[in-house]
């Protein structure tokens, strides 16, 4: 249960419990649990109506609750949104951009099998270190114009892979390829977000980071 304490008309508190221990007095500190119904009254404490917090976005906005407010009568609670400053704002961004950079590039790296329905997931280092050798030895016999022989290797699933040289190496490109022009394009957005100077330029960066 939350209370409020004020004089008459004028908040001066929010008592978070009834557990919460005030010093009402110079005799009485203490919970308000403890209080007879007569004293509540003395110290002006009625009981809080809580209502639905508004909706707003953490990227641009911050939420706060206020000193409650008399409505007919009662005690309610009062909620503030206010916007974010551009620089708050551009901190916020910034850091998200960061760490969606990070999880889009750190994430498990997945190769297409040249077959239905199969993919080959790499999800650690030790995975990344195997795959990174069979690559460099498929460009090393692609090189050489031995692109159609075997290789071999076993992911994390434990399951033996065989692809020619030629196969790794080019479904390997593609995925490289792909993660360069994400990387091109998070660096784009990341460099909207510091130039920017009023809200619609944050706006419109923002777009562009969650299009990502």
């Amino acid at each position: 249960m939350r209370y409020v304490q004020a004089s008459n008309a004028t908040f001066i508190r929010h008592i978070m419990s009834d557990f919460e221990v005030i010093q009402w007095d110079s005799d009485n500190n203490c919970s308000i649990r403890k209080l007879a119904d007569s004293q509540k009254t003395v110290f002006g404490v009625s009981k809080l109506k809580l209502v639905t917090p508004p909706a707003f976005n953490p990227a641009s906005q911050t939420r706060t609750e206020g000193d409650a407010v008399l409505i007919d009568g009662v005690w309610t609670q009062n909620w503030t949104v206010t916007s974010l400053s551009i620089d708050a704002r551009q901190t916020l961004l910034l850091e998200k951009a960061k760490k969606q950079k990070n999880a889009a590039f750190y994430s498990n790296v997945t190769i297409p099998f040249p077959a239905d329905d199969k993919e080959i997931h790499f999800r650690n280092e030790t995975d990344r270190a195997n795959i990174g050798d069979k690559i460099l030895k498929a460009f090393m016999q692609v090189t050489a114009g031995n692109g159609a022989s075997s290789i071999k290797f076993t992911p994390v699933d434990k399951v033996e892979v065989t692809m020619t040289c030629l196969q790794l190496l080019t479904a390997f490109t593609a995925l490289a390829e792909g993660k360069d022009q994400l990387f091109y394009a998070y660096n784009d957005v990341i460099a909207d977000i510091r130039a920017a100077s009023d809200t619609d330029e944050l706006d419109a960066a923002e777009i562009a980071l969650n299009d990502l």
